[in-house]
């Protein structure tokens, strides 16, 4: 039996297992001004989403601010600039897309340049001025901007597993075991609210991804049945489309490495998406980080108009295989230039005619 309170009230209701998967929120820093900037979202799900086109559609902005230059800030500054809005996107860092080293974000920010996005690195919002329209920077500068998106990161939503007297840890994620089973052994928890043992690293971490969230859902759901299920931990594989180029990272970057104390050693390859006989090939950009001892795999990025996402989930079987860097010379993978683009496939036929 567990008791719970609802708008001030205790309820009482028996159960014999209890899963939480209350996911993450987004991080809404605390900025002066902020508070009365109606121009200013946050964006996590289909309401989110709603509440901005609504906003579009009734107050036709011409320029937009995104703070934070992850996933979902490139993503938001895409569609914005597509939507025809003056796009500024406003980052911390000294780079873009955190999970990717330096130089591989470098190829990622150009893709924005070269679409006329504006990119301030190492600068920082603290206030907003004239009700959300105008931002002044850390440097003392100012930005106009009709709408904002605020692209700063999610935090998981464990306050009903705090209030509950559940243990938590690392940014205040649930703690759970390789079961998913809380501090208390009937409550389980899953997905973005939880903390996760990184797999390469072994080291505590919070990975606020989909696909892993949906897998530990079904695992849980095995575990619950009886079905003998232990989770690994999560590698932290994805993806990202910025314009004519894709972003794709598993395993652990360089500055995770370094911070680590974990010497490695760095391939750079620039291999073309497919065979270079065939028509419209295009450059590859691949990194791959693995231990200079024994050939470890720790993790890899890829950047590049097509092929990025074929690579990455190789490297990412590879490393959850426990594979090295010489075993990648003995994979036997499925490759046809036909069989690669759509496009190339119809040129083909056409040649034959």
């Amino acid at each position: 039996m567990a008791a719970a309170v609802h708008n001030g009230k205790e309820y009482e209701e028996n159960f014999d297992v209890l899963i939480l998967s209350t996911g993450a929120k987004p991080f809404r820093p605390s900025i002066e001004g902020l508070g009365k900037a109606g121009n200013a979202f946050t964006l996590r799900n289909i309401p989110d989403t709603d509440r901005i086109v609504k906003f579009i559609e009734e107050n036709h902005p011409k320029t937009a601010a995104i703070i934070g230059a992850g996933f979902i800030g490139l993503e938001m500054a895409e569609n914005l600039s597509g939507r025809g809005l003056q796009v500024s996107v406003i980052e911390r860092g000294n780079q873009l897309l955190p999970p990717l080293d330096f130089e591989m974000a470098a190829l990622v920010e150009e893709q924005l340049g070269a679409n006329h996005l504006t990119v301030l690195k190492n600068k920082t919002v603290v206030s907003f001025e004239k009700e959300g329209t105008r931002l002044v920077l850390n440097d003392g500068s100012a930005l106009a901007a009709d709408l904002v998106i605020l692209s700063v990161g999610v935090q998981p939503e464990s306050a009903l597993a705090g209030a509950c007297g559940l243990e938590t840890g690392l940014r205040g994620a649930i703690l759970v075991n390789d079961k998913f089973q809380t501090s208390d052994s009937n409550i389980y928890a899953i997905g973005d609210t939880i903390v996760v043992k990184q797999v390469v690293s072994g080291a505590p971490a919070v990975i606020p991804l989909a696909s892993p969230a949906n897998r530990q859902g079904r695992m849980v759901a095995d575990i619950i049945s009886g079905i003998e299920r232990h989770y690994a931990g999560t590698l932290g594989t994805s993806i990202v489309r910025v314009f004519k180029t894709a972003a794709a990272v598993t395993g652990l970057n360089a500055k995770q490495l370094k911070a680590a104390g974990t010497p490695y050693q760095t391939v750079h390859v620039q291999p073309v998406d497919h065979a270079g006989y065939y028509p419209n090939s295009k450059p590859l950009v691949l990194k791959l980080l693995f231990d200079p001892k024994d050939g470890k795999l720790f993790g890899a990025q890829a950047v590049g108009p097509n092929g990025a996402d074929k690579r990455i989930d190789v490297l990412s079987t590879a490393i959850k295989a426990g594979l090295s860097v010489y075993d990648l010379t003995e994979l036997e993978l499925a490759y046809a230039p036909p069989s690669v683009r759509p496009k190339i496939r119809s040129i083909c036929w056409a040649m034959r005619r």
